[in-house]
Protein backbone atom coordinates (compact mmCIF):
# COMPACT_ATOMS: atom_id res chain seq x y z
CA UNK A 1 0.00 0.00 0.00
CA UNK A 2 2.97 2.33 0.49
CA UNK A 3 3.42 4.64 -2.45
CA UNK A 4 6.49 3.87 -4.54
CA UNK A 5 9.55 5.74 -3.31
CA UNK A 6 8.95 9.38 -3.98
CA UNK A 7 10.83 10.43 -7.06
CA UNK A 8 13.31 13.25 -6.88
CA UNK A 9 13.06 15.68 -9.75
CA UNK A 10 15.59 18.36 -10.72
CA UNK A 11 14.45 21.27 -12.89
CA UNK A 12 16.77 23.19 -15.15
CA UNK A 13 15.73 26.69 -16.03
CA UNK A 14 16.93 30.26 -15.65
CA UNK A 15 16.86 31.37 -12.03
CA UNK A 16 19.72 33.87 -11.88
CA UNK A 17 18.72 36.65 -14.24
CA UNK A 18 16.31 38.98 -12.39
CA UNK A 19 13.21 39.07 -14.57
CA UNK A 20 9.65 38.81 -13.21
CA UNK A 21 8.43 36.21 -15.69
CA UNK A 22 11.61 34.15 -15.42
CA UNK A 23 11.37 33.79 -11.66
CA UNK A 24 7.63 33.18 -11.63
CA UNK A 25 7.68 30.50 -14.32
CA UNK A 26 10.45 28.70 -12.37
CA UNK A 27 8.38 28.94 -9.17
CA UNK A 28 5.21 27.73 -10.93
CA UNK A 29 6.77 24.62 -12.47
CA UNK A 30 8.35 23.66 -9.16
CA UNK A 31 5.09 24.19 -7.25
CA UNK A 32 3.09 22.17 -9.75
CA UNK A 33 5.53 19.22 -9.67
CA UNK A 34 5.52 19.28 -5.86
CA UNK A 35 1.71 19.28 -5.91
CA UNK A 36 1.87 15.98 -7.83
CA UNK A 37 3.68 14.43 -4.88
CA UNK A 38 7.30 14.60 -6.02
CA UNK A 39 10.32 16.20 -4.44
CA UNK A 40 11.63 18.97 -6.63
CA UNK A 41 14.64 21.28 -6.76
CA UNK A 42 15.94 23.73 -9.34
CA UNK A 43 19.59 23.37 -10.27
CA UNK A 44 21.49 26.61 -9.72
CA UNK A 45 22.43 28.07 -13.10
CA UNK A 46 24.49 31.00 -11.82
CA UNK A 47 27.84 29.53 -12.84
CA UNK A 48 26.56 28.83 -16.34
CA UNK A 49 25.01 32.19 -17.11
CA UNK A 50 27.62 34.38 -18.74
CA UNK A 51 28.08 37.48 -16.64
CA UNK A 52 30.59 38.81 -19.10
CA UNK A 53 30.30 42.59 -19.33
CA UNK A 54 32.40 44.22 -22.01
CA UNK A 55 34.59 47.22 -21.25
CA UNK A 56 32.60 49.62 -23.46
CA UNK A 57 29.56 48.98 -21.35
CA UNK A 58 31.59 49.59 -18.18
CA UNK A 59 32.76 52.96 -19.50
CA UNK A 60 29.23 53.87 -20.51
CA UNK A 61 27.98 52.85 -17.08
CA UNK A 62 30.60 55.02 -15.40
CA UNK A 63 29.53 58.02 -17.47
CA UNK A 64 25.88 57.40 -16.60
CA UNK A 65 26.70 57.10 -12.93
CA UNK A 66 27.65 60.76 -12.89
CA UNK A 67 24.01 61.71 -13.45
CA UNK A 68 21.36 61.95 -10.75
CA UNK A 69 18.69 60.12 -12.75
CA UNK A 70 21.04 57.21 -13.27
CA UNK A 71 21.82 57.03 -9.55
CA UNK A 72 18.10 56.89 -8.82
CA UNK A 73 17.74 54.02 -11.25
CA UNK A 74 20.72 52.15 -9.80
CA UNK A 75 19.30 52.49 -6.27
CA UNK A 76 15.98 51.11 -7.48
CA UNK A 77 17.82 48.20 -9.13
CA UNK A 78 19.66 47.42 -5.89
CA UNK A 79 16.39 47.27 -3.95
CA UNK A 80 14.82 45.10 -6.66
CA UNK A 81 17.82 42.77 -6.54
CA UNK A 82 17.19 42.28 -2.80
CA UNK A 83 13.51 41.56 -3.41
CA UNK A 84 14.43 38.91 -5.99
CA UNK A 85 16.92 37.43 -3.53
CA UNK A 86 14.28 37.27 -0.81
CA UNK A 87 11.78 35.62 -3.15
CA UNK A 88 14.36 33.00 -4.09
CA UNK A 89 15.18 32.31 -0.46
CA UNK A 90 11.59 32.10 0.74
CA UNK A 91 9.78 30.49 -2.18
CA UNK A 92 12.15 28.46 -4.34
CA UNK A 93 14.07 25.27 -3.54
CA UNK A 94 17.48 25.39 -5.16
CA UNK A 95 20.24 22.80 -5.44
CA UNK A 96 23.46 24.81 -5.45
CA UNK A 97 25.95 21.97 -5.79
CA UNK A 98 25.79 21.46 -9.55
CA UNK A 99 29.49 20.89 -10.24
CA UNK A 100 29.44 17.26 -9.10
CA UNK A 101 27.69 15.64 -12.05
CA UNK A 102 28.07 12.11 -10.69
CA UNK A 103 26.24 13.10 -7.50
CA UNK A 104 23.44 14.76 -9.49
CA UNK A 105 22.88 11.56 -11.43
CA UNK A 106 22.87 9.52 -8.24
CA UNK A 107 20.52 11.89 -6.40
CA UNK A 108 17.85 12.70 -8.99
CA UNK A 109 15.59 10.33 -10.89
CA UNK A 110 14.58 12.72 -13.61
CA UNK A 111 15.65 16.07 -15.10
CA UNK A 112 13.05 18.54 -16.38
CA UNK A 113 14.31 21.29 -18.71
CA UNK A 114 12.11 24.36 -19.08
CA UNK A 115 10.58 26.85 -19.46
CA UNK A 116 11.46 30.34 -20.76
CA UNK A 117 13.87 30.84 -23.65
CA UNK A 118 16.45 28.43 -22.30
CA UNK A 119 16.63 26.79 -25.74
CA UNK A 120 17.11 29.95 -27.77
CA UNK A 121 19.66 28.70 -30.35
CA UNK A 122 21.64 31.94 -30.16
CA UNK A 123 22.73 31.04 -26.63
CA UNK A 124 24.41 27.90 -28.01
CA UNK A 125 27.41 30.09 -28.71
CA UNK A 126 28.05 29.94 -24.96
CA UNK A 127 30.11 26.74 -24.47
CA UNK A 128 28.35 26.07 -21.16
CA UNK A 129 24.86 26.15 -22.67
CA UNK A 130 24.58 22.34 -22.79
CA UNK A 131 23.65 22.58 -19.10
CA UNK A 132 20.18 23.80 -20.11
CA UNK A 133 19.69 20.57 -22.07
CA UNK A 134 20.92 18.50 -19.10
CA UNK A 135 23.76 17.28 -21.32
CA UNK A 136 25.34 15.68 -18.21
CA UNK A 137 22.30 13.58 -17.29
CA UNK A 138 22.25 9.80 -17.42
CA UNK A 139 18.69 9.62 -16.08
CA UNK A 140 15.40 10.37 -17.80
CA UNK A 141 15.11 13.81 -19.43
CA UNK A 142 11.90 15.70 -20.08
CA UNK A 143 11.41 19.13 -21.59
CA UNK A 144 8.54 21.26 -20.30
CA UNK A 145 7.66 24.28 -22.44
CA UNK A 146 11.13 25.54 -23.32
CA UNK A 147 10.93 28.37 -25.79
CA UNK A 148 13.20 28.59 -28.80
CA UNK A 149 12.24 32.24 -29.03
CA UNK A 150 12.87 32.50 -32.78
CA UNK A 151 11.05 31.19 -35.83
CA UNK A 152 13.91 29.09 -37.15
CA UNK A 153 17.23 27.68 -35.95
CA UNK A 154 20.20 29.31 -37.72
CA UNK A 155 22.05 26.68 -39.78
CA UNK A 156 25.30 26.94 -37.76
CA UNK A 157 23.45 25.68 -34.67
CA UNK A 158 21.28 22.93 -36.19
CA UNK A 159 23.67 20.01 -35.56
CA UNK A 160 24.41 21.00 -32.00
CA UNK A 161 20.74 21.58 -31.23
CA UNK A 162 19.81 18.19 -32.70
CA UNK A 163 22.54 16.43 -30.70
CA UNK A 164 21.35 18.07 -27.47
CA UNK A 165 17.64 17.23 -27.79
CA UNK A 166 17.85 13.70 -29.17
CA UNK A 167 18.36 12.11 -25.73
CA UNK A 168 15.02 13.30 -24.35
CA UNK A 169 12.29 10.81 -23.43
CA UNK A 170 9.61 13.49 -23.69
CA UNK A 171 9.79 16.71 -25.69
CA UNK A 172 7.49 19.70 -25.55
CA UNK A 173 7.68 23.34 -26.58
CA UNK A 174 5.86 26.47 -25.53
CA UNK A 175 5.24 27.82 -29.05
CA UNK A 176 3.90 26.16 -32.17
CA UNK A 177 7.00 27.29 -34.10
CA UNK A 178 9.26 25.67 -31.52
CA UNK A 179 7.17 22.51 -31.67
CA UNK A 180 7.59 22.30 -35.47
CA UNK A 181 11.33 22.95 -35.33
CA UNK A 182 11.93 20.32 -32.65
CA UNK A 183 9.73 17.79 -34.43
CA UNK A 184 11.68 18.27 -37.64
CA UNK A 185 15.09 18.09 -35.97
CA UNK A 186 14.39 15.21 -33.58
CA UNK A 187 11.99 13.12 -35.65
CA UNK A 188 10.03 12.67 -32.40
CA UNK A 189 6.56 13.67 -31.40
CA UNK A 190 6.70 17.04 -29.61
CA UNK A 191 3.86 18.35 -27.44
CA UNK A 192 2.76 21.98 -27.47
CA UNK A 193 2.23 23.01 -23.82
CA UNK A 194 1.39 26.18 -21.93
CA UNK A 195 3.81 28.35 -19.99
CA UNK A 196 4.26 26.99 -16.43
CA UNK A 197 2.69 30.13 -14.92
CA UNK A 198 -0.65 28.83 -16.25
CA UNK A 199 -0.31 25.54 -14.33
CA UNK A 200 -1.27 27.40 -11.14
CA UNK A 201 -4.66 29.10 -10.86
CA UNK A 202 -5.60 32.53 -9.58
CA UNK A 203 -6.13 31.27 -6.04
CA UNK A 204 -2.69 29.67 -5.91
CA UNK A 205 -1.07 32.87 -7.17
CA UNK A 206 -3.04 35.01 -4.75
CA UNK A 207 -1.44 33.09 -1.88
CA UNK A 208 1.78 34.96 -2.64
CA UNK A 209 0.05 38.32 -2.29
CA UNK A 210 -0.37 40.20 0.93
CA UNK A 211 -4.13 40.53 1.19
CA UNK A 212 -3.81 43.30 3.81
CA UNK A 213 -1.37 45.35 1.83
CA UNK A 214 -3.55 46.99 -0.74
CA UNK A 215 -0.88 49.17 -2.37
CA UNK A 216 -3.21 52.12 -2.60
CA UNK A 217 -6.88 52.87 -2.72
CA UNK A 218 -6.32 55.20 -5.61
CA UNK A 219 -7.13 53.71 -8.98
CA UNK A 220 -4.27 53.44 -11.42
CA UNK A 221 -3.28 52.24 -14.85
CA UNK A 222 -0.07 50.22 -14.89
CA UNK A 223 2.62 50.18 -17.54
CA UNK A 224 5.07 47.29 -17.83
CA UNK A 225 7.42 47.77 -20.75
CA UNK A 226 10.49 45.66 -21.43
CA UNK A 227 11.45 47.87 -24.37
CA UNK A 228 11.22 51.65 -23.94
CA UNK A 229 8.79 52.75 -26.65
CA UNK A 230 7.55 56.34 -26.29
CA UNK A 231 4.53 55.71 -28.54
CA UNK A 232 3.23 52.94 -26.27
CA UNK A 233 4.05 54.74 -23.04
CA UNK A 234 2.26 57.90 -24.19
CA UNK A 235 -0.78 55.85 -25.26
CA UNK A 236 -0.98 54.19 -21.83
CA UNK A 237 -0.57 57.52 -20.05
CA UNK A 238 -3.20 59.21 -22.22
CA UNK A 239 -5.65 56.40 -21.46
CA UNK A 240 -5.01 56.75 -17.71
CA UNK A 241 -5.51 60.53 -17.64
CA UNK A 242 -8.55 60.42 -19.88
CA UNK A 243 -10.20 58.03 -17.44
CA UNK A 244 -9.12 59.90 -14.31
CA UNK A 245 -6.53 57.35 -13.14
CA UNK A 246 -2.96 57.72 -11.96
CA UNK A 247 -0.29 56.28 -14.23
CA UNK A 248 2.28 53.97 -12.64
CA UNK A 249 5.13 52.09 -14.22
CA UNK A 250 7.67 49.46 -13.22
CA UNK A 251 11.09 51.08 -12.99
CA UNK A 252 12.77 48.64 -15.36
CA UNK A 253 14.69 51.10 -17.50
CA UNK A 254 16.67 54.20 -16.64
CA UNK A 255 14.80 56.25 -19.25
CA UNK A 256 11.53 55.86 -17.30
CA UNK A 257 12.48 58.23 -14.47
CA UNK A 258 10.15 61.06 -15.48
CA UNK A 259 7.37 59.45 -17.50
CA UNK A 260 4.94 58.22 -14.83
CA UNK A 261 3.23 59.57 -11.70
CA UNK A 262 4.90 56.80 -9.76
CA UNK A 263 7.67 54.32 -10.51
CA UNK A 264 7.40 50.91 -8.86
CA UNK A 265 10.51 49.10 -7.70
CA UNK A 266 9.57 45.46 -7.62
CA UNK A 267 10.58 41.86 -7.13
CA UNK A 268 8.31 39.00 -8.23
CA UNK A 269 5.75 39.49 -5.45
CA UNK A 270 5.51 43.26 -5.82
CA UNK A 271 5.08 42.66 -9.56
CA UNK A 272 2.09 40.37 -8.96
CA UNK A 273 0.59 42.76 -6.41
CA UNK A 274 0.84 45.77 -8.73
CA UNK A 275 -0.88 43.93 -11.60
CA UNK A 276 -3.51 42.46 -9.26
CA UNK A 277 -4.46 45.92 -7.94
CA UNK A 278 -4.40 47.77 -11.29
CA UNK A 279 -7.46 48.92 -13.24
CA UNK A 280 -5.76 48.24 -16.52
CA UNK A 281 -2.36 46.97 -17.71
CA UNK A 282 -0.52 48.17 -20.80
CA UNK A 283 2.42 45.92 -21.59
CA UNK A 284 4.73 44.47 -24.23
CA UNK A 285 5.40 41.45 -22.01
CA UNK A 286 4.28 37.85 -22.47
CA UNK A 287 4.15 37.16 -18.72
CA UNK A 288 2.53 40.54 -18.07
CA UNK A 289 -0.31 39.43 -20.37
CA UNK A 290 -0.59 36.09 -18.57
CA UNK A 291 -0.82 37.56 -15.07
CA UNK A 292 -3.36 40.18 -16.14
CA UNK A 293 -5.47 37.26 -17.41
CA UNK A 294 -4.97 35.25 -14.22
CA UNK A 295 -6.07 38.21 -12.06
CA UNK A 296 -8.77 39.22 -14.58
CA UNK A 297 -7.35 42.69 -15.12
CA UNK A 298 -8.16 44.38 -18.44
CA UNK A 299 -5.03 44.65 -20.57
CA UNK A 300 -3.52 45.60 -23.91
CA UNK A 301 -0.38 44.00 -25.28
CA UNK A 302 1.86 45.94 -27.62
CA UNK A 303 4.05 44.35 -30.26
CA UNK A 304 7.53 44.67 -28.91
CA UNK A 305 9.50 43.74 -32.01
CA UNK A 306 9.52 44.47 -35.68
CA UNK A 307 8.70 41.25 -37.53
CA UNK A 308 12.11 39.76 -38.30
CA UNK A 309 13.62 36.30 -37.97
CA UNK A 310 14.84 36.99 -34.43
CA UNK A 311 11.52 38.61 -33.50
CA UNK A 312 9.93 37.34 -30.32
CA UNK A 313 6.40 38.49 -31.04
CA UNK A 314 5.37 34.91 -31.76
CA UNK A 315 4.94 33.93 -28.12
CA UNK A 316 2.53 36.79 -27.43
CA UNK A 317 0.67 36.11 -30.69
CA UNK A 318 0.35 32.43 -29.73
CA UNK A 319 -0.94 33.27 -26.27
CA UNK A 320 -3.61 35.74 -27.37
CA UNK A 321 -4.74 33.42 -30.16
CA UNK A 322 -5.15 30.62 -27.63
CA UNK A 323 -7.24 32.98 -25.48
CA UNK A 324 -9.21 34.14 -28.53
CA UNK A 325 -8.42 37.81 -27.92
CA UNK A 326 -6.01 38.54 -30.76
CA UNK A 327 -7.49 42.02 -31.14
CA UNK A 328 -5.66 43.00 -27.91
CA UNK A 329 -2.26 42.85 -29.67
CA UNK A 330 -1.52 46.30 -31.04
CA UNK A 331 1.30 47.81 -33.05
CA UNK A 332 2.35 51.48 -33.08
CA UNK A 333 -0.09 52.15 -35.91
CA UNK A 334 -3.01 50.82 -33.85
CA UNK A 335 -2.73 52.95 -30.71
CA UNK A 336 -5.42 55.32 -31.95
CA UNK A 337 -7.96 52.48 -31.72
CA UNK A 338 -7.51 51.68 -28.03
CA UNK A 339 -10.84 53.20 -27.03
CA UNK A 340 -12.74 51.19 -29.64
CA UNK A 341 -11.79 47.85 -28.06
CA UNK A 342 -14.47 45.88 -26.25
CA UNK A 343 -13.69 44.80 -22.69
CA UNK A 344 -12.10 41.38 -22.33
CA UNK A 345 -14.59 38.72 -21.29
CA UNK A 346 -12.44 36.64 -18.96
CA UNK A 347 -15.08 33.90 -18.70
CA UNK A 348 -14.59 33.34 -22.42
CA UNK A 349 -10.78 33.59 -22.15
CA UNK A 350 -10.66 30.87 -19.49
CA UNK A 351 -13.09 28.64 -21.41
CA UNK A 352 -10.71 28.92 -24.36
CA UNK A 353 -7.47 28.31 -22.49
CA UNK A 354 -8.49 25.67 -19.93
CA UNK A 355 -8.37 22.71 -22.38
CA UNK A 356 -4.76 23.65 -23.27
CA UNK A 357 -3.85 23.81 -19.58
CA UNK A 358 -5.47 20.41 -18.94
CA UNK A 359 -3.56 18.85 -21.85
CA UNK A 360 -0.31 20.36 -20.60
CA UNK A 361 -0.84 18.94 -17.12
CA UNK A 362 -1.60 15.52 -18.61
CA UNK A 363 1.63 15.67 -20.63
CA UNK A 364 3.69 16.43 -17.54
CA UNK A 365 1.98 13.87 -15.31
CA UNK A 366 2.52 11.17 -17.94
CA UNK A 367 6.13 12.19 -18.62
CA UNK A 368 7.06 12.09 -14.92
CA UNK A 369 5.52 8.66 -14.26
Amino acid sequence: ESKAIMKKIANITWITYPNFGTFLQAYALQQYIISLGYEDVILDDSTVINNHVDWKFRVKKWIWSLGKTYRRYINSQKIAQKLYGRFKEEHILIESNVKDVKRLNETYDCFVCGSDQIWNPFSLSNPKSGFFYADFAEKKKISYAPSIGVSSVPSDFVDRFHALIKGFSFLSAREKEGQKIMQKLSGKCVANVVDPTLLLDGQQWSKLLDSHKKIADEKYVLGYFLTPNPVYIEAAKAYAYKNGYKFKMFYTDKSYYSVADELITAGPIEFLQAIHDAQHLFTDSFHGSIFASIFKVQFITFKRFKNTITSQNSRVENLLKMMDIEERLLSEEDVADIDKLEKINFGHVWNQITPYITKSKEYLIHALE
